[in-house]
C-alpha cells in the first residue's frame, strides 16, 4: 500500500534549494519563496497557510513558532 509523501512548508529562513532536494527524495516540499504572497509574511500567516495545506513547518525560527503554537 503506497504512503502519502510528507508535506512540508519550508519557512523563508531555509533555502528553496532545500525544497528542491527534498522533492527529489519524494517529499512534498514547498518553500516560502516559491509560494505567491508569502515572502516576508508574518509567522502567523505562514503557519495558517501551511495548516490550510496540511503541511508541517520546517524552520530555524523555533521560538516564534512555539509561541504561536501555545497561543492556539
Amino acid at each position: 500500500m503506497p504512503t502519502k509523501p510528507l508535506k512540508l512548508h519550508l519557512n523563508e529562513n531555509l533555502s528553496p534549494r532545500l525544497a528542491g532536494e527534498l522533492r527529489k527524495y519524494g517529499f512534498d516540499a514547498v518553500a516560502t519563496q516559491e509560494t505567491e504572497n508569502l515572502l516576508s509574511a508574518p509567522d502567523d500567516i505562514q503557519l495558517a497557510h501551511a495548516t490550510s495545506e496540511q503541511r508541517a513547518i520546517l524552520t530555524f525560527n523555533i521560538g516564534d513558532f512555539a509561541i504561536l503554537h501555545e497561543s492556539t
